[in-house]
């Protein structure tokens, strides 16, 4: 029976990370995708809940390629931490960070015509000399200190239909770029809807949308708009597994490496071509331990009632950690290995289970939330069905203040 260790922690509740089945992810990808096209490690949403910079600074000394992130505030979180490889903001960046940007040479996504053209007039407005026109738009004469150039990766909607230029404002996505010189135009990318049967068709769809717009902008390839010379990328964690010609130059693996599968078809579909270890595990203890009659009410509202005597455990985490108040009466956890049942509502501090049929239980056990714990194991997958939520959901909405330790 695992004993908490009131002596060498001050938490009662913990994520524990393992930095060797992140390496195996990791290499698993690696071998995938080959050796001449570039591994992007997408540590958004507090890479994906497993904690920003322990995260990326493991993953850095293994030997990825890029990091993308959501926001600019991400980014410079791991320029600060020292991380010095290209980064990519996938998510919208605000024109104040614009000149930041460039400065600390992180590469911005720019995925409208309105986006293209506050872009070209932010800088326009920064620069230090006067600003010439041509064909009716202004010419950005924007010089960043130390001769730095913003970096960007145009998004093409290719079907989603969330970020991205639509193919009938190509032809002025690039009159707006050929008029800027101090603008580097360095990727240009897409993303998935769906890549797993039965909508495996509108994958294809899309890849066919991309292509033909790399096909569409070879005309320019002497000037900054030419597909020719970027960096080429649409394969997430899941395309990147199933659809082999979407890689092309990066691929921009997420979910994969924290070992979870984007979908459970895909698992099943693709077992074979590789395999996956979960990274993380949360856990808590035990904190109070109490017995109850039957037809005893439990929790607000009394939502649960006892049919037997009851010995109950309170944990000491809630829907404020993370776990989901939509477990009320569905979770379980394991305590001994055995699988304990959440009885009455979650509550924003407190979970109530039932421990009854343990042979032993104590004050100070430990208790897995999520991970294996003897022969039994809670998977992040199974948590998500209990919860009527999704698996990305599960593991990006765990507090970022709980603990991380890294083993």
């Amino acid at each position: 029976m695992k004993k908490y260790d009131y002596a060498k922690s001050d938490v009662r509740t913990w994520l524990e990370i393992d930095t060797k089945k992140l390496r195996h992810n990791y290499s698993e990808f690696r071998k995938l995708i080959g050796a001449k096209c570039r591994l992007m490690a997408v540590v958004k949403s507090n890479a994906y809940g497993h904690g920003l910079i322990d995260y990326s600074k493991t993953l850095d000394k293994f030997g990825v390629d890029w990091f993308g992130v959501d926001s600019f505030v991400e980014a410079i979180k791991l320029r600060k931490a020292g991380i010095q490889k290209p980064i990519l903001v996938l998510g919208y960046t605000l024109p104040e960070n614009y000149k930041q940007a460039s400065e600390q040479n992180i590469s911005l996504t720019i995925s409208s015509l309105e986006q293209l053209k506050t872009l070209l007039c932010h800088c326009e407005e920064s620069a230090c000399d006067e600003a010439t026109y041509h064909d009716g738009l202004p010419r950005s004469l924007w010089r960043p200190r130390n001769d730095n150039v913003l970096k960007v990766h145009l998004k093409i909607d290719t079907g989603m239909h969330r970020q991205g230029f639509q193919s009938h404002e190509l032809d002025e996505m690039v009159k707006i770029i050929k008029s800027m010189k101090f603008i580097k135009i360095e990727g240009i990318y897409s993303h998935f809807a769906e890549v797993i049967s039965p909508k495996y068709q509108s994958s294809k769809q899309q890849l066919n949308a991309f292509n033909a717009t790399l096909k569409t902008l070879e005309p320019y390839s002497h000037t900054r708009c030419g597909s020719k010379g970027l960096i080429k990328h649409m394969a997430a964690s899941a395309a990147a597994v199933t659809l082999p010609e979407s890689r092309f130059d990066m691929v921009r693996i997420g979910i994969g490496l924290t070992g979870i599968w984007p979908s459970e078809q895909g698992k099943k579909k693709f077992l074979g071509t590789i395999k996956l270890l979960p990274v993380m595990s949360w856990k808590t203890i035990i904190t109070e331990i109490k017995t109850i009659e039957s037809k005893e009410g439990v929790g607000y509202g009394f939502s649960h009632r006892t049919k037997r005597k009851t010995k109950i455990a309170i944990l000491p985490i809630g829907y404020w950690h993370g776990f989901k108040w939509s477990l009320s009466n569905k979770g379980c956890v394991l305590v001994s290995g055995q699988s304990c049942p959440v009885i009455g509502r979650v509550c924003m501090d407190m979970t109530i289970i039932d421990v009854t049929d343990l042979k032993s239980v104590s004050v100070g056990d430990i208790v897995t939330i999520i991970g294996s714990d003897g022969e039994n194991e809670m998977t992040v997958e199974k948590m998500a069905e209990l919860a009527g939520s999704y698996r990305y959901e599960i593991i990006t909405t765990i507090n970022p203040l709980i603990q991380k330790i890294y083993r």
